[in-house]
Parts: C-alpha cells; structure tokens; sequence
C-alpha cells in the first residue's frame, strides 16, 4: 500500500447506538444547505436530492483512467442540460483522494486538479444545481481503495475544503463507501482513529468533522455507512460543531431495493438525522423499484443516481437516453429514474 505524507501539500488556496438529536444544529441558515432537525435544508426550504452522480471531475492530468477521461471530455452545458431535463436538482462530483493528497505530486499539480473541481462546480451551479463533493480512493480515482478515510482523506480535505467554506450551495461526502462492519468495535473505528479490526490505522468520520470546522469550513457535510454505504445499523451519530450546517448520513443502497430489508439499514435513522442515498442503481429486471421510491419519498430520503456520465450505469450514450430493461443487460436503473424524478 502506498504512504502519503500527514503534511498537507502547499496548494495555494485562497479561502483559507443511536444519539440523541440534540447534537444536530437546532435550526438551518437561509442561505444554501443546513441541516434543520431531521432534515436536510436549501435556502431555508426542506431539500429532498434528486441528482446524479459524475465522475468526470475524479481524473486529475496525470491519473488517465479511460472510463472518467471520456467523462471529462462531456462534462459540459450540454449535460447539465441533459441532467435538468430529468428533473434533476443535485450534482455529485466524486474527486480523487490522491489527487489532492499524494505526496509525490508538486504543488502546481494540486492546485490544477483543485481548479479543475473548481471549473465543475462552477459549471453546475451556473445551472442551478446544489453540488456534493465525494471523496474517492477506488481505481477510477487511480487510488488503491483504502477501506476508510486516512491521513491521505485529512490532507485532501485540507487542500479542498476552504476553497468550498464561503459556498454553501457544496456539500462535502467525506470519504466513499468504508469497508467497515457494523459491530461496536467496527463503528469505533469507523468514528475514531483506530488500527483495529480492520488492519488499517484509519481516521475516524468525527476526525475528519472536527479538523474541517477547524478549518472554518461550515458546509453540510455526508458520512458514508458501513458494508460499502450499505447499512448504518447500531451507528453511533456523530457530533457537529461551529461553524457547521449539519451532517447528513449517506447510503448506497445497491442490491437491496425492499422497504422491509432497508428499514433497519437506515430507514430507522430517519425520525433523527437526514439520510441521503448518494448512489443508486439496480440490475435485476425481477425488481420493481416503484415500491422503494415510494418508501423513500416518505421519509423523507432523496436518490443521487449511479451514474450520469458512465454510458451502460443510468445512460445509454452520449444523447443520454436512459437505460431500461430493453437496452441493457447490465444496470438498468435509468428509465425507472427519469420516470420517479418526473413526479416529483
């Protein structure tokens, strides 16, 4: 496994067991996103995602990963266009880890790959859309999939983090899909620095909270469950703290798709902090995904599809026709997508 340095890379960077819901922020700003309660705010009114995930933004110069190269080379009006006319209102951006965080990269090299993410966010918002900026590791990233957030996740969301803090419309997802388990020891080590029981000395979600409001960056941010985003069940909530607008807990709840199954993953969580499904898909032409969509919608928790730039995930091609049980063979989520978000 490759090392990264704990120092931060001198990018130059203008702006510098269930708890009880008392912890989250008692009420939302106006501006932007903040957490209110259980719920996710913008602009002071109640939020429920509609969005997409992209990964053309995740491909810094150097990593030449074919699959987010060719979405880079589409990521422009046209698509965003194409993503308003699913009704879409959310933009997630998955940024590679070691592109912000690598050591053996220079300084100049960071800062490009920050102004890259920096010409995408503009670009999305030019086009009303609220951002997330998902932390990445796996090989699209060219990363090695580190099983949770690191010293690499810290040095990364150093080097990002303050150039977002004067933008509220950008939520930060800290790190994607941890490997943990959901025993008591396994969420210790999910929200604590620890090197067990998963042999990786990790960097808790609380860590990475607390060093980001060190920062002065207030923006909402998202923690991933454990099982790959799959399940938050017997978490132990996280504490925000000044300046923050809140946390909100993100699933993925790829394979699962029933109500009955789910509840205990992450529905339960619902009557006390805002939960968001930050990549969703399915495969299974025996599924109906109406039932799940409208279970969804009734407590509350919005859908970021997987993905809009990767033809054969929730498009077909370019034109982005959406994918369905008639044109592919693989995911097929895409009509079943553009068909909920219409309604809404």
């Amino acid at each position: 496994m490759r090392r990264f340095s704990v120092m931060v890379a001198a990018v130059a960077v203008a702006a510098a067991c269930l708890a009880l819901p008392s912890l989250l922020p008692a009420a939302a700003a106006t501006a932007g996103f903040a957490v209110s309660g259980n719920k996710l705010d913008f602009n002071g009114t109640a939020f429920l995602g509609r969005g997409f995930t992209l990964v053309g933004a995740v491909d810094p110069s150097w990593c030449h990963n074919a699959q987010a190269e060719a979405a880079a080379a589409h990521l422009d009006g046209k698509e965003m266009k194409a993503a308003k006319a699913w009704n879409a209102n959310l933009i997630r951006f998955q940024v590679s880890q070691p592109g912000l965080s690598n050591a053996n990269l220079s300084a100049g090299q960071i800062a490009a790959y920050v102004a890259q993410i920096k010409a995408a966010v503009a670009l999305s918002e030019s086009e009303g859309f609220g951002v997330i900026l998902s932390m990445q590791d796996q090989g699209i990233a060219c990363g090695t999939a580190e099983p949770l957030a690191s010293t690499a996740t810290v040095t990364a969301w150093h080097n990002l983090a303050p150039v977002f803090a004067s933008d509220p419309d950008v939520m930060f997802e800290l790190f994607n899909e941890p490997h943990n388990g959901t025993s008591a020891a396994d969420w210790n080590q999910w929200k604590w620095d620890a090197c067990k029981p998963i042999k990786f000395c990790s960097v808790g979600y609380q860590r990475l909270i607390d060093d980001i409001r060190s920062w002065g960056a207030p923006n909402v941010v998202l923690v991933d469950g454990a099982e790959h985003a799959r399940s938050f069940a017997s978490v132990p909530l996280l504490k925000d703290t000044s300046p923050g607008r809140g946390i909100v807990y993100a699933v993925h709840p790829y394979g699962v798709h029933s109500s009955s199954a789910e509840e205990p993953l992450f529905g339960y969580l619902t009557p006390a902090v805002p939960v968001l499904a930050t990549e969703w898909n399915y495969q299974d032409c025996a599924d109906n995904p109406t039932p799940e969509f409208n279970w969804l919608h009734s407590i509350g928790v919005g859908l970021t599809g997987w993905a809009f730039d990767i033809p054969g995930t929730l498009i077909s091609g370019w034109g982005y026709q959406p994918t369905s049980c008639t044109n592919s063979s693989g995911w097929v989520g895409g009509a079943a997508l553009k068909s909920y978000f219409a309604t809404q």
